[in-house]
């Protein structure tokens, strides 16, 4: 699970929300009191969110003094309670409160959609405690981050950037079966539209002491590595960075193979600048840097 929150994603959730186009089943007064809170989740019961997930919800119960309600007292609405799907309980938006989603909020069922790529995840759902079963506390939650896409091997998801145009990677996944190999393309086509890849985001590793990962190749267009990016990929050893890295943030290599290789495609100004940069991110005092043509 990521460590990160991507700013503005968090929205407030609501108890007692209208929902649109439909009626929410009746509570009574003495619910008034509680409150749920969560997000919405995947059918791995992760915080990610990507097209074609399907999408569940986790998330807890408060009373009137914002205690949490322990977990055996109370439970999730069944899906029965929803009048027979006349209620939106999934919807999408790219705005990241749900009183602003109601402007552009599309309601969807089943998996998430291209269309959803980069947009906000909304799931209605209730909670009711084990001594009233009668009576419910309803609430939107959303997803932590926006809706991310995998690229065609699976080996890393992308989430779209505020300019609409270009991605940051958000996820590379790392598993324990040796030689795996990744080499990012400059875009990535979503929904048939094209997203530049300009930006490894922070954390992006999944499963940092995975040894997996062996070599990563980056194209000119990305210009950002992300802090922590790689921290921990073992048996990381070949890196090939094509030109213009500018960016490089704390620790993006730190604790990856003590003999690790960098192979720089830059300018002999420009490489000095990129080696340096590498350096102060972790990478390995006994790695060793080409310049490459």
């Amino acid at each position: 699970m990521k460590t990160k929150l991507f700013a503005g994603l968090m929205a407030a959730t609501l108890a007692f929300t209208v929902v649109p186009m439909g009626t929410a089943p009746a509570q009574a007064a003495e619910v008034d009191a509680y409150k749920l809170d969560g997000y919405a989740i995947n059918q791995n019961d992760n915080d990610e969110i990507s097209v074609g997930d399907n999408v569940y919800a986790a998330g807890w119960l408060t009373d009137a003094s914002g205690k949490d309600v322990d977990k055996d007292k109370w439970t999730f609405v069944d899906q029965e309670w929803f009048d027979n799907g006349n209620i939106d309980t999934l919807l999408y938006s790219d705005y990241n409160d749900i009183k602003e989603a109601e402007k552009d909020m599309v309601a969807f069922s089943g998996k998430v959609s291209e269309e959803a790529f980069g947009k906000n995840v909304y799931n209605y759902c209730g909670a009711y405690l084990l001594t009233d079963n009668q009576n419910a506390v309803w609430a939107y939650v959303p997803s932590k981050y926006h809706v991310t896409h995998w690229d065609d091997s699976k080996s890393y998801t992308v989430d779209r950037n505020d300019d609409g145009k270009s991605v940051t990677v958000f996820t590379i996944k790392n598993t324990k079966k040796s030689g795996k190999t990744i080499t990012f393309p400059s875009s990535i086509k979503i929904g048939g539209k094209d997203y530049k890849i300009v930006k490894i985001g922070d954390y992006a590793l999944d499963n940092g002491k995975g040894t997996g990962l062996s070599a990563v190749t980056f194209p000119s267009t990305i210009n950002t590595i992300g802090k922590e990016a790689f921290k921990g990929a073992e048996n990381l050893k070949t890196i090939t960075v094509k030109g213009n890295l500018k960016n490089i943030g704390k620790n993006a290599f730190s604790g990856i193979n003590k003999k690790a290789v960098f192979k720089i495609k830059a300018t002999e100004s420009n490489y000095k600048k990129i080696v340096n940069k590498i350096k102060k991110a972790g990478a390995p005092k006994t790695a060793t840097y080409k310049r490459i043509k």
